[in-house]
């Protein structure tokens, strides 16, 4: 694929608290999660 440019990421955190700490959400379940990104740009 000429005349393109790719990008991966990954993203990921095993963030974990107990009950009332900053890592916890208001249904009391742990905010740690992993996002993938991936970027396809075209050049002229």
């Amino acid at each position: 694929m000429a005349g393109f440019t790719w990008g991966l990421s990954y993203i990921g955190t095993n963030a974990r608290g107990g009950a009332g700490e900053c890592y916890r959400n208001a249904f009391d379940r742990d905010l740690g999660k992993a996002t993938v990104v991936l970027s396809a740009t075209r050049t002229f």
